[in-house]
This record gives structure tokens, sequence and C-alpha cells, in this order.
């Protein structure tokens, strides 16, 4: 089974909808932090079990739950969503 989903994607940057960022996604910054983290928290990163996790947790942040910042929200709501009243 292939790791990817096809409900997997990186929106491309846009200023001009959702919440305004001042530069795009760092993702080694990212990955960084979360070892930084890790470290902080008396769990080392770089054993073999934890190998991938910075990664892991990156692709999470940037894919799942801030990936939909991006996307301009009216083709998702669909039609119904502004309709006036009869």
């Amino acid at each position: 089974m292939s790791e990817r989903s096809e409900h997997e994607h990186t929106p491309p940057f846009s200023a001009d909808i959702g919440i305004p960022r001042r530069n795009n996604f760092d993702a080694p910054a990212f990955e960084l932090a979360v070892s930084d983290l890790l470290r902080a928290c008396g769990i080392a990163p770089d054993v073999a079990h934890m190998g991938r996790t910075a990664q892991r947790v990156r692709e999470l942040w940037q894919k799942r739950l801030l990936g939909g910042y991006d996307l301009d929200p009216g083709p998702c709501a669909g039609r119904g969503i502004c309709r006036p009243s009869p």
C-alpha cells in the first residue's frame, strides 16, 4: 500500500485566500523544531525507532493540519451555503 493518499496535496501558497502567511512553509525548519521538541522532552530523535518522526510530524502539519488554510472555501462549501432566504 502506498504511503501517499490520493487526498494528500500541498496547495500552492496564496496570500489572497485563507489565513495570511508571511512566508511559505519551511519544511526543514519545521523538522528541526520537531527534533528539538523531542530532545526537550528527553527523547532522542535520532534513535532507530524515531528515525522518520520529524518528517512524519511535518507531513501531518503541512498537508493535513495547515494545508486547508490555503484553500478557497467557496468551491468546498458548494452553492447551498449562500442561498438567500425565499
